[in-house]
């Protein structure tokens, strides 16, 4: 408990230096939410990015209490050796030859359903042009689809339409946050930055099971970002040998579930595409936010703007 006390003030410091706003933020505890505010400080609509707040305290924790703690040495610290499905998050820590401490997490978990091969189709994803905000680019990418009973339900907090899609391991859930317009973007993580226990609602009672046709493309997402200035105010003597303290988050989002799989045709019947009930569309097709929790609590959140 002391340490996660510590890392709150380390990281509630941090925040109150961020970029001039008026905006009142609430105050938060969670340190997971923390984390997940400053990542909202350092980033724009306009970029992919994906970081784990479970881990980075969990690292941070490491850290703190195993002063003279040895990693393993490597030149390659993203290579992806997460062939196997017993435990989903892997994170493999190491220590490259330039000093860098290098965090690299990756999740393999399947869908508690199935979204069948033969449903693949090609759908056009909508995402701002970089260099003319007024402009939208169509991107033409491999949409899955999925007719289920899932949970979901428009929030009025953060303004925006959330799905929850499980998967099977340790009650690992995928939460999609998709802003009502193509342009809400900016709108719904100012809420989330404001107060990022709005999150929560994700969770809440608000979402209810309901027939949903789910259109969602297929992509991977890949970041890295330097933790080093969430730890150093109060821990620099710890780490002062390490140049860098980098997370790198890895996810390959297809139909077989998270994670790399070997190629194989998924052909499990799909019950509710024969009923004749009209689902609730969620359809996938502009950039949107992402969280995937467990019982441990929101081990990732991500953006997804351009595929």
């Amino acid at each position: 408990m002391e340490i996660k006390n510590i890392f709150l003030l380390l990281v509630s410091f941090l925040v109150d230096q961020n970029k001039s706003t008026t905006a009142t933020r609430e105050e938060v505890k969670d340190p997971h939410l923390k984390v997940i505010q400053r990542v909202l400080q350092q980033t724009t609509t306009g970029e992919n990015f994906v970081i784990s707040p479970a881990q980075a305290l969990n690292l941070y924790e490491n850290l703190q209490i195993n002063e003279k703690f040895r990693f393993l040495k490597t030149s390659s610290p993203n290579i992806d050796t997460h062939n196997v499905c017993d435990f989903p998050i892997r994170n493999t820590t190491l220590l490259t030859s330039s000093k860098d401490l290098c965090q690299a997490i990756t999740l393999k978990a399947r869908w508690s359903f199935n979204f069948q091969t033969r449903d693949i189709h090609k759908g056009v994803y909508h995402a701002n042009n970089a260099n003319n905000t007024k402009e939208i680019k169509r991107i033409h990418v491999d949409f899955m689809r999925k007719d289920d009973i899932f949970r979901s339900g428009y929030l009025e907090p953060i303004q925006a339409n959330v799905l929850e899609l499980p998967l099977q391991f340790k009650s690992i859930k995928l939460f999609i946050i998709l802003p009502k317009y193509l342009q809400d973007l900016s709108a719904v993580r100012r809420k989330l930055y404001e107060n990022p226990e709005l999150l929560y609602f994700c969770t809440g009672n608000v979402m209810k099971m309901q027939l949903v046709r789910v259109l969602m493309p297929k992509f991977h997402i890949f970041y890295e970002w330097d933790l080093k200035s969430l730890y150093e105010e109060t821990c620099s003597e710890h780490l002062g040998s390490h140049a860098n303290i980098l997370q790198s988050c890895d996810l390959i989002f297809n139909e077989h579930g998270i994670g790399r799989y070997d190629t194989a045709t998924v052909m499990f019947w799909n019950i509710y595409s024969y009923l004749r009930l009209p689902p609730a569309v969620f359809d996938i097709n502009q950039p949107f936010l992402f969280m995937i929790t467990d019982q441990e609590g929101i081990q990732f959140f991500g953006q997804v703007v351009d595929i």
